[in-house]
């Protein structure tokens, strides 16, 4: 069956994109674009993603969005208008992942107004039951949408899928601190049992503590900084969680110190336990909470053995 869906949008998009005169385009579609539209909802079976302009700047819940992925939204929403008609028949419609069951509802609002909504197809895998359905590939390069209350179903070029995201996370940007690694001129932590520092001594890398300085491995020293360059999130906590949070008295606090006249201004970063080995983090500049799980955990939060001791050798 999942062969004869993909053989069936084969068909369809061939005749799409080989017809001598061109195909009729989709009508009554506005102008979709940030000077038109403020709200954007995006949801499908399982998850649900709003993204709100507030204030000349795009968030998604209480945090700013990715700009890549937000161009990228907007770059597949002002060419819908001239969407080209693929199919009328509502057969096709689960092929092409615009069936109610396998479909991104997605509405465009202006204020209060919705302004239009449209059900489509924008998925590389859309599933209905455990029927294998993939209605973007790699060489159409095409997302469908139809009218809720319509058969008629049309194609416009994707260049890559999920152009409307239902996942809430990956549209958040993600990056609590970032600094160059040539910038950074110290990484200080700060552990309920004592605190040390990591930083520059002519020209060289050293660890102090209240037991003194000592010379710090420069294979730790730099697969730290390639780290501290960029503090990714690996998830984000509900709005329920961040309400029982106190970074007050956070566990555990990393400070990455850049030079003066750095491009990027210091950080403080605050750890609070999650569980598994995981953790909150907040920039203690900004208002955002990130989660961290224990892989990431581990390449950044640092003893000062680890940072004097050269890492283990691998075996091959």
């Amino acid at each position: 069956m999942a062969l004869l869906a993909a053989i069936t949008v084969a068909a369809l998009v061939a005749r799409f994109v080989s017809a001598e005169t061109s195909a009729p385009k989709i009508e009554g579609v506005q102008p979709l674009s940030e000077e038109t539209i403020d709200k954007v909802v995006m949801r499908d079976s399982e998850q649900e993603a709003i993204i709100v302009k507030r204030d000349g700047r795009w968030w998604v819940r209480e945090y700013p969005v990715v700009l890549l992925k937000l161009n990228e939204m907007w770059e597949t929403a002002e060419v819908l208008k001239d969407a080209e008609l693929i199919s009328v028949n509502p057969e096709n419609h689960a092929a092409m992942g615009v069936d109610v069951r396998n479909t991104t509802v997605v509405q465009f609002w202006s204020g209060d107004k919705l302004i239009h909504e449209f059900l489509i197809g924008d998925k590389q895998l859309a599933p209905i039951g455990e029927k294998l359905i993939t209605p973007w590939t790699v060489w159409a390069r095409l997302c469908y949408l139809r009218y809720p209350d319509q058969d008629e179903t049309y194609g416009v070029f994707c260049e890559f899928p999920e152009r409307f995201d239902t996942r809430f996370k990956y549209w958040v940007h993600p990056i609590a601190a970032e600094a160059p690694r040539d910038e950074i001129q110290a990484i200080t932590y700060v552990y309920p049992d004592g605190q040390f520092s990591l930083h520059i001594v002519n020209s060289t890398w050293v660890v102090t503590s209240e037991s003194g300085t000592q010379v710090a491995d420069p294979q730790s020293v730099l697969d730290l900084l390639r780290k501290a360059e960029m503090v990714v999130a690996d998830d984000f906590p509900t709005q329920d969680e961040i309400s029982r949070l106190d970074f007050s008295i956070s566990d555990i606090q990393m400070a990455i110190i850049t030079r003066e006249g750095s491009s990027q201004p210091s950080s403080v970063l605050q750890f609070l336990e999650k569980e598994h080995g995981a953790y909150y983090v907040k920039n203690a500049d900004l208002p955002y909470v990130y989660i961290l799980e224990a892989p990431q955990v581990a390449e950044y939060l640092k003893r000062e053995q680890d940072l004097i001791n050269p890492p283990p050798a691998v075996t091959p």
